[in-house]
C-alpha cells in the first residue's frame, strides 16, 4: 500500500531509509502522479486586445500556524493546513539536494454562483469563501471507504467541483488506472459515488473537473493517443506515445453514466474559450508574487460566463485573481 503512495510527490523517506538506513523523525509519503509544476504558458498568438479584461485578487488567505494531520490541531477557519519538510542532517542534502515541496492544498473550483471552493486536506476538510472572497462555511470530508489505503489519505485528493446547490465532488486519485470521484453535500455527508470507465490513464497534470449549467459532469484528462491498454506505467514511459487532451461526461448530479456511456462520449478537446490563451498568459506575467508552496492538480479555473481565475500559492498563503470582462 504505502509502496505505491511512497512512489509519488514526496519519495524523501523512504530514500533515506533504503540508502542510509537511517531512522527519520519524519515521515513523508510520495505521490506517483507526475509532478504538477506551475510552468508558464508559451507566447500565443492570440489578438484578443489586453483591455477587454480587467485583474482582481479576490481572495487572500494564509497559512495556519497548525493543522489537524501532523500537529493534532485543526487550523482556524479560513486558514489552510501547510506542512514543511527538511532535511534531518546536513550530509544528506548531497543524496537530495532538493528538499520535498510543502504540502498543503489540492485543487479549487469555482461554483456556478461564484462560490471558490479550496480543499484543505491537512484538516480533512473542503473550505467555501463567496465571490467576493469571504468565508462561508468548511465541509468536513471522511476518509473514502472505497480507498486502498488507510494512511495519507490526504495524498489522494484531487480535482474538486460544486454543483447549482453547492453539492462537491471531490475525485480520489489512487494511481494513473484508479479514479473514484465522490459527491457530498455542504456537511460532508457522502450521496453518491462515480467510478471511471476501465481504460481512463489520467496522468494528473492538467486534468480538470467541472459541472455546466445543465447540470453534466465532465472529466477533461490528458492521455495516451491510443485506446490500448497498458499494464504498467513504466510500459508508458517506454513507449514514449504522446498525449493529447480528451473529455468524457462522467454523467449528471443525479445519475451515473454506465461505464459504456461514458465511453461513449469520450472525445478529443476541452472547454474552449476565444480569449483564454491570451488571458492565460497575461496572468503568468502578472503573479502575485514568488511561487512558494504545494503543488495542485489545477491553477487555472474558467467558469461558465467566460471568467478566467488563477490560483497562486506564496510564502504569505493562496491568492486567487480574477480576470474578467468589465
Amino acid at each position: 500500500m504505502l509502496k505505491r503512495i511512497m512512489l509519488r510527490r514526496f519519495a524523501l523517506g523512504a530514500l533515506l531509509l533504503a540508502g542510509l538506513g537511517m531512522v527519520l523523525s519524519v515521515f513523508v509519503f510520495a505521490q506517483e502522479a507526475e509532478q504538477i509544476k506551475p510552468i508558464p504558458p508559451s507566447e500565443s498568438q492570440d489578438t484578443v486586445p489586453q483591455e477587454t479584461y480587467v485583474s482582481e485578487v479576490i481572495l487572500s488567505a494564509p497559512w495556519a500556524k497548525k493543522n489537524l494531520i501532523y500537529g493534532g490541531e485543526e487550523s482556524p477557519p479560513g486558514e489552510f493546513g501547510l506542512e514543511t519538510f527538511i532535511f534531518p542532517q546536513d550530509s544528506l542534502k548531497e543524496e537530495l539536494p532538493d528538499p520535498p515541496l510543502p504540502e498543503g492544498p489540492t485543487s479549487f473550483t469555482v461554483a456556478p454562483n461564484g462560490d471558490i471552493y479550496i480543499t484543505d486536506p491537512l484538516n480533512k476538510r473542503i473550505q467555501r469563501f463567496d465571490a467576493d472572497g469571504n468565508f462561508v462555511s468548511v465541509s468536513p470530508i471522511p476518509h473514502f471507504e472505497g480507498s486502498k489505503y488507510v494512511q495519507a489519505y490526504q495524498y489522494e485528493w484531487s480535482l474538486i467541483c460544486a454543483d447549482r446547490s453547492n453539492n462537491i465532488y471531490l475525485l480520489w486519485w489512487e494511481d494513473y488506472t484508479e479514479q473514484t470521484l465522490c459527491k457530498y453535500d455542504q456537511q460532508g455527508r457522502l450521496l453518491a459515488t462515480y467510478p471511471f470507465f476501465p481504460e481512463v490513464r489520467s496522468r494528473g497534470a492538467g486534468n480538470k473537473l467541472y459541472c455546466d449549467r445543465s447540470d453534466r459532469l465532465f472529466f477533461e484528462y490528458y492521455r495516451k493517443l491510443t485506446d490500448e491498454v497498458i499494464l504498467s506505467r513504466e510500459e508508458e514511459r517506454l513507449l514514449k506515445r504522446p498525449y493529447a487532451l480528451f473529455h468524457f461526461q462522467i454523467g449528471t448530479v443525479d445519475q451515473l453514466f454506465t461505464p459504456e456511456e461514458q465511453k461513449a462520449s469520450l472525445g478529443r478537446g476541452g472547454r474552449e474559450n476565444s480569449d483564454f490563451s491570451k488571458i492565460r498568459e497575461r496572468a503568468w506575467k502578472e503573479l502575485p508574487g514568488k511561487f512558494w508552496g504545494p503543488e495542485i492538480w489545477d491553477y487555472e479555473y474558467v467558469d461558465q460566463k467566460g471568467d478566467f481565475y488563477h490560483y497562486w500559492p506564496t510564502k504569505q498563503g493562496i491568492t486567487i485573481t480574477k480576470w474578467y470582462k468589465p
